[in-house]
């Protein structure tokens, strides 16, 4: 067995995953390639609005979240304001606890020396002028000596009368100073206890308003994060479609190329050029062997109906990845070709075809003939014989498209 063969058997299990999905650029012919080409630029401005609608938002989020914080430091600081009122108001109130304290204090030593003072009043003159327990000023006036005692007497009465009755009168009138002093304290204590029951009042909405603020603040930060990420995402979408363009246009770039280089070579099948010599190098399928079969089984000027809207080039019956399309076709049974409706394979695209006519031929049943092929002639003589087709004359078809259209040059040196 030759190191092909063994190629070819080791990888036959392997090609499925290898080659599961198409070349990015893969298409049907230049203008689908043009038209990915706009897709992509289409795709790719449509990120771009992405991104900017993501820094507009972005932005506004920025802005609200500036504003928020502003907020939030001018409750900061009316707390701080709130909180330094109530520290004083309560600097106050201990003050004038303080200050009625006192003046309940001087009110009962007051009320202690008008008490003192009577009594004194009242012992002095039992002292002086008593007579049976009550004071007989009528008797002292009549026990004066003479005129002139009598006046004096009299004086002495007065005098008397008149500094008791002075004392007592400053002595109420201070009184009621002070119980007045007294209700006016008491009513600016109250007023205190209601300015301080106010202000913590005040401290806890703004607190509770501070406490909302920084909550909306953080999922404001949240939402900030999220859309920087989306913006990313769409930065990288965008560059993604612009080097999907960039590479659809040297694909393109290609295809031209190509298409001018070998004139002699259908223009629909430069398409499958690349990717059948990328099979070989997976498979040992010679490029040649499948560029004949495409072109046998689905046209050489223009793509068969079942290549166009099944994306099958091969043939291939059963069912597929997207079905089965059913289409007349032409069988030869016992050397007489007749016609009969097959049900052929569906594909997604021309790629997925590709690889699953490479997996039908790294079957045993075709192996058989093809692992000890040495020659295109052998190559192309063992799918026939393992009954790839009833044509009895289909290698021999596909040697002659193989020679009129000079296909071995593609082939990658698998013979």
């Amino acid at each position: 067995m030759n190191g092909r063969s063994l190629v070819k058997i080791g990888l036959a299990a392997s090609v499925s995953l290898l080659l599961l999905q198409p070349p990015t650029a893969f298409a049907d012919t230049g203008s689908e390639l043009q038209q990915q080409i706009r897709k992509d630029q289409q795709h790719r401005q449509e990120a771009l609005n992405k991104v900017q609608d993501k820094k507009a938002e972005l932005n506004a989020n920025q802005n609200q979240q500036s504003v928020i914080s502003h907020q939030v430091q001018e409750l900061e600081l009316q707390i701080q304001a709130s909180n330094n009122q109530i520290l004083s108001k309560r600097h106050d109130i201990e003050t004038q606890k303080k200050n009625l304290e006192t003046l309940k204090n001087n009110i009962a030593m007051l009320e202690k020396r008008i008490q003192d003072r009577k009594e004194l009043i009242k012992e002095r003159a039992r002292t002086a002028y008593m007579n049976g327990g009550s004071i007989d000023y009528l008797e002292l006036l009549v026990d004066a000596q003479n005129f002139y005692d009598f006046i004096n007497r009299m004086v002495f009465i007065n005098k008397i009368a008149e500094q008791d009755r002075a004392i007592l009168q400053k002595q109420m009138k201070d009184q009621k100073e002070l119980e007045k002093n007294q209700k006016v304290l008491k009513e600016t204590l109250a007023k205190l206890n209601e300015d301080l029951q106010n202000l913590e009042a005040l401290m806890a909405t703004l607190k509770s308003k501070q406490a909302k603020q920084q909550i909306l603040l953080s999922q404001l930060k949240e939402q900030a994060g999220q859309i920087t990420q989306a913006l990313s995402s769409n930065l990288k979408q965008a560059e993604h479609y612009k080097q999907l363009e960039a590479q659809h246009r040297a694909e393109l770039a290609e295809w031209e190329r190509q298409l001018k280089q070998d004139k002699n070579i259908p223009s629909v099948i430069h398409l499958f050029v690349a990717p059948a010599q990328q099979l070989e190098k997976s498979t040992g399928i010679p490029t040649s062997i499948t560029l004949a079969q495409i072109i046998l089984e689905s046209g050489s000027q223009s793509l068969s109906q079942l290549a166009r809207e099944g994306k099958n080039l091969f043939g291939i019956k059963g069912t597929g990845p997207a079905g089965t399309i059913y289409l007349t076709t032409h069988e030869v049974i016992n050397g007489t070709e007749i016609t009969v409706e097959a049900g052929f394979k569906r594909y997604h695209n021309y790629y997925e075809c590709l690889v699953d006519h490479a997996n039908v031929l790294l079957k045993p049943r075709y192996q058989t003939y093809l692992k000890n092929a040495h020659s295109l002639e052998e190559y192309a003589y063992g799918i026939q014989d393992g009954g790839y087709s009833t044509d009895p004359t289909y290698a021999i078809k596909l040697l002659t498209i193989i020679k009129d259209y000079g296909l071995s040059r593609y082939d990658l040196g698998s013979f």
